[in-house]
């Protein structure tokens, strides 16, 4: 059973807000007061008077970096409790920090004055006789994909080796092994948790209680500050062929060609061990993944793809052991992180599109969408790129998940778009025509789309929806429950009227708790 002390009543008691609420309802915060009483528990924050407060407060996207109000790195979840409990009793709003690597700096709050509970102390790693991994929340990828290669043992999990698993595993979590094992998130099977009203659990799991596990299966954060994630792990494979196909300059035709024939071949045919991925940069189309098997059977698995591609300029085809995949695909030599973030910093902006599996975007949407990209002039001053992951298909594991089973919004979407675009410098200034030129990438798509039977409704088996680890912080409130979440909103409002009614653990675009 889970293991319980509490601080809850005056957080239980308390009438919860309206789900008009705006995106981040404003807390009368007395800093005093949280300073005295972060002595009295004996805990010492990071300030804004501390010698290394430019660095532990620095936002991983430079265009959006709000100032906490102090950053605490607690070493237990009884620690994290009181901190907590400080912060209630204050005013402040509490964000978690994992990795450090949201898109709109909601691990810093997402505006001024938030308590950011760092978890980079709480960094263990092992794994039973079983395959059942605990991992600290403040564990970093790969560190994560080290330690468990070593028992022989794997997970599908992001290429990044210094993204978190906190973010990631709490909002789905995809990597290219996705389509055999599921997303990170469908291979937890406990949680060790503090909510927001103190209680700390000890790996609860879906059958203590399936409606808060329901609940941190898909959007965590939003109900308690996860200090560990108990993880099914797999059999690494024996063998990883890393592939590529690539493009120089294509025609849109040709271009619109190829994807197509990509696209097609991951929503039919694609087994369930070929992570499959497209890639557009300025002038380049490259068609790549990672096939989780023996060499000598991919060529035929890959060949009905080839088939239907026009010429393309390179390839490259190599075989490897899994954990030198995981290398390649992150770039990297070594894939510890030392608990470090490792990706230098940016000043982006992006946006997703999750595409049904019903309706492929069409040929000629997929022409003007190229021709925008490299001929319309309307990148500006920016570097971007798109990266378009096979998510569903008929062999995908992530569809075999109910929505009953896991809070995450989506199980019948076919492609995931990333539109992405940072300054020319990677720093600021962010230019100011950046948003409008990813905006108008989206719109392409979207609007070319809707036209040709797209639904707005996300939870339609037509409808388009976005992928909430690529959070775009212009989006409404609407828009982010449609985008997000989907169907699943409600019942996350309710939970969140249940477990955080004084919306402790807010951030802008976070769950709103039911009025009822």
């Amino acid at each position: 059973m889970p293991r319980l002390f509490s601080w809850a009543l005056p957080l239980l008691l308390a009438a919860p807000s309206s789900l008009a609420a705006p995106l981040l309802a404003p807390r009368q915060s007395n800093p005093k007061s949280l300073e005295a009483c972060l002595q009295n528990a004996q805990l010492s924050p990071v300030t804004t008077s501390s010698t290394n407060w430019g660095r532990d407060s620095a936002a991983y996207n430079q265009r959006l970096e709000p100032t906490p109000t102090a950053i605490l790195y607690p070493l237990s979840q009884a620690e994290i409790s009181s901190a907590l409990s400080c912060a209630s009793q204050s005013g402040f709003s509490v964000s978690a920090r994992g990795g450090g690597h949201s898109y709109a700096s909601y691990s810093l709050g997402g505006v001024d004055g938030a308590l950011v509970i760092d978890l980079g102390n709480l960094v263990d790693i092992s794994i039973d006789a079983d395959g059942v991994a605990t991992i600290g929340g403040g564990s970093r990828l790969g560190d994560i994909y080290l330690a468990l290669d070593k028992e022989g043992w794997a997970v599908a999990a992001g290429v990044c080796n210094g993204v978190g698993i906190g973010g990631h595993a709490s909002f789905g979590g995809f990597g290219y092994p996705s389509r055999m094992w599921g997303l990170l998130s469908d291979q937890v099977v406990g949680y060790d948790v503090v909510l927001a009203n103190g209680t700390s659990l000890t790996n609860l799991t879906r059958e203590q209680d399936p409606d808060l596990f329901w609940a941190l299966n898909g959007a965590g954060p939003n109900y308690g500050i996860i200090t560990a994630y108990y993880v099914q792990a797999h059999h690494k494979p024996a063998t990883a062929v890393v592939f590529s196909y690539t493009y120089n300059s294509p025609s849109t035709v040709n271009a619109a060609t190829a994807f197509t024939s990509f696209a097609s071949f991951g929503n039919t045919s694609a087994p369930a061990n070929l992570g499959i991925t497209a890639t557009i940069g300025k002038g380049s189309l490259e068609i790549s993944g990672v096939w989780y098997g023996p060499r000598a059977e991919f060529d035929g698995v890959i060949q009905p793809m080839l088939d239907e591609l026009p010429p393309y300029d390179s390839s490259s085809i190599e075989a490897m052991s899994w954990i030198d995949s995981a290398k390649k695909l992150a770039g990297v030599d070594d894939l510890a992180t030392n608990g470090k973030m490792l990706q230098s910093r940016d000043s982006f902006y992006a946006k997703s599109i999750m595409t049904p599996s019903t309706i492929p975007v069409s040929v000629n949407v997929l022409e003007s969408f190229f021709d925008y990209l490299w001929h319309s002039g309307k990148g500006g001053d920016t570097n971007w790129f798109v990266e378009v992951n096979t998510y569903g298909g008929a062999n995908s594991a992530i569809n075999n998940v109910s929505l009953t089973d896991s809070s995450f919004g989506f199980r019948d979407k076919h492609l995931t778009f990333q539109l992405y675009a940072s300054s020319s410098t990677y720093g600021n200034p962010y230019p100011n025509d950046g948003i409008s030129f990813v905006q108008g990438l989206y719109d392409t798509v979207v609007n070319g789309m809707t036209a040709q039977g797209w639904s707005n409704n996300s939870s339609a088996p037509d409808g388009y929806a976005g992928y909430v680890n690529y959070v775009d912080p212009q989006l409404t409130f609407d828009q982010v429950k449609n985008l997000y979440w989907g169907s699943q909103y409600n019942k996350l409002s309710d939970l969140k009227a249940q477990y955080d009614p004084q919306q402790l653990l807010n951030r802008p675009q976070g769950i709103q708790p039911s009025s009822s």
